[in-house]
Protein backbone atom coordinates (compact mmCIF):
# COMPACT_ATOMS: atom_id res chain seq x y z
CA UNK A 1 0.00 0.00 0.00
CA UNK A 2 1.74 3.93 -0.98
CA UNK A 3 0.48 6.42 1.27
CA UNK A 4 1.88 9.66 0.14
CA UNK A 5 3.29 11.60 3.76
CA UNK A 6 2.90 15.91 3.59
CA UNK A 7 1.35 16.70 6.72
CA UNK A 8 1.18 13.48 9.08
CA UNK A 9 -0.20 13.16 12.04
CA UNK A 10 -0.57 10.66 15.40
CA UNK A 11 -3.33 7.68 15.56
CA UNK A 12 -3.70 5.35 18.45
CA UNK A 13 -5.55 2.21 17.05
CA UNK A 14 -7.25 -0.15 20.11
CA UNK A 15 -8.31 -3.27 18.11
CA UNK A 16 -9.79 -6.11 20.77
CA UNK A 17 -9.99 -9.66 19.71
CA UNK A 18 -12.77 -11.32 19.70
CA UNK A 19 -13.84 -12.88 23.14
CA UNK A 20 -15.03 -16.47 21.38
CA UNK A 21 -13.08 -20.06 22.05
CA UNK A 22 -11.11 -19.61 18.51
CA UNK A 23 -10.02 -16.10 18.98
CA UNK A 24 -6.36 -17.05 20.49
CA UNK A 25 -5.92 -19.82 17.53
CA UNK A 26 -6.48 -17.38 14.93
CA UNK A 27 -4.21 -14.57 16.88
CA UNK A 28 -1.91 -17.22 16.26
CA UNK A 29 -2.41 -17.64 12.53
CA UNK A 30 -2.50 -14.25 11.64
CA UNK A 31 0.38 -13.26 13.86
CA UNK A 32 3.66 -14.01 11.26
CA UNK A 33 1.59 -11.98 8.46
CA UNK A 34 0.72 -9.21 10.68
CA UNK A 35 4.33 -8.64 12.16
CA UNK A 36 5.61 -8.90 8.81
CA UNK A 37 3.30 -5.72 7.65
CA UNK A 38 3.87 -3.40 10.35
CA UNK A 39 7.77 -4.31 10.23
CA UNK A 40 7.59 -2.84 6.44
CA UNK A 41 5.43 0.06 7.62
CA UNK A 42 7.69 0.95 10.19
CA UNK A 43 10.37 1.17 7.77
CA UNK A 44 7.81 3.27 6.02
CA UNK A 45 7.36 5.39 8.90
CA UNK A 46 4.06 5.21 8.75
CA UNK A 47 3.88 2.42 11.98
CA UNK A 48 5.29 3.59 15.40
CA UNK A 49 5.18 1.11 17.47
CA UNK A 50 2.40 -1.50 19.11
CA UNK A 51 1.90 -4.45 20.42
CA UNK A 52 -0.43 -6.85 22.53
CA UNK A 53 -3.26 -5.52 25.19
CA UNK A 54 -2.99 -7.43 28.34
CA UNK A 55 -6.17 -8.04 30.42
CA UNK A 56 -6.08 -6.46 34.01
CA UNK A 57 -4.98 -9.40 35.52
CA UNK A 58 -2.07 -10.15 33.35
CA UNK A 59 0.96 -8.21 33.59
CA UNK A 60 3.27 -9.83 31.44
CA UNK A 61 2.54 -11.68 28.10
CA UNK A 62 3.56 -15.02 29.40
CA UNK A 63 0.40 -15.50 31.35
CA UNK A 64 -1.33 -15.90 28.36
CA UNK A 65 -3.99 -13.13 28.78
CA UNK A 66 -3.80 -10.92 25.54
CA UNK A 67 -7.08 -9.52 24.79
CA UNK A 68 -5.82 -7.46 21.73
CA UNK A 69 -3.93 -5.19 19.68
CA UNK A 70 -1.99 -1.14 19.93
CA UNK A 71 -0.95 0.28 17.83
CA UNK A 72 0.38 3.93 16.46
CA UNK A 73 0.85 5.12 13.24
CA UNK A 74 1.89 8.23 11.75
CA UNK A 75 -0.62 8.97 8.83
CA UNK A 76 -2.06 12.38 6.55
CA UNK A 77 -5.81 11.06 7.76
CA UNK A 78 -7.70 8.42 10.24
CA UNK A 79 -9.01 6.99 6.24
CA UNK A 80 -5.41 6.16 5.60
CA UNK A 81 -5.21 4.54 8.76
CA UNK A 82 -8.59 2.51 8.24
CA UNK A 83 -7.27 1.36 4.93
CA UNK A 84 -4.08 0.13 6.66
CA UNK A 85 -6.36 -2.06 9.32
CA UNK A 86 -8.47 -3.31 7.01
CA UNK A 87 -5.72 -4.65 4.87
CA UNK A 88 -4.46 -6.29 7.61
CA UNK A 89 -4.78 -10.31 8.38
CA UNK A 90 -6.42 -9.82 11.50
CA UNK A 91 -9.15 -7.48 9.74
CA UNK A 92 -9.75 -9.68 6.57
CA UNK A 93 -12.05 -12.30 6.40
CA UNK A 94 -9.85 -15.55 6.36
CA UNK A 95 -8.84 -14.67 10.08
CA UNK A 96 -10.54 -11.86 11.66
CA UNK A 97 -9.02 -11.60 15.02
CA UNK A 98 -10.30 -7.75 16.00
CA UNK A 99 -13.67 -7.01 16.99
CA UNK A 100 -14.85 -4.83 13.84
CA UNK A 101 -17.55 -3.61 16.11
CA UNK A 102 -15.08 -2.72 18.84
CA UNK A 103 -11.78 -1.27 17.14
CA UNK A 104 -11.26 2.64 17.47
CA UNK A 105 -8.84 4.47 15.50
CA UNK A 106 -8.37 7.91 17.72
CA UNK A 107 -6.23 10.75 16.92
CA UNK A 108 -3.36 11.36 19.34
CA UNK A 109 -0.86 14.02 20.38
CA UNK A 110 2.26 13.82 22.28
CA UNK A 111 4.27 17.12 23.06
CA UNK A 112 7.51 14.81 22.49
CA UNK A 113 7.92 12.95 18.94
CA UNK A 114 6.65 9.54 19.50
CA UNK A 115 10.14 7.44 17.86
CA UNK A 116 9.77 5.15 15.69
CA UNK A 117 10.42 1.57 16.66
CA UNK A 118 11.02 0.35 13.63
CA UNK A 119 14.05 1.97 11.26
Amino acid sequence: MSITQSKTHSFVVSAPDHTDADSPKRRKDAAEQHIKNMTQFGKDGIFRTGGVTLAHDGINIADGKVTGSMMIFECESITDVKKIIEGDVSWTDRVIRWDHEKLQIIPFFSPVPVPALLT
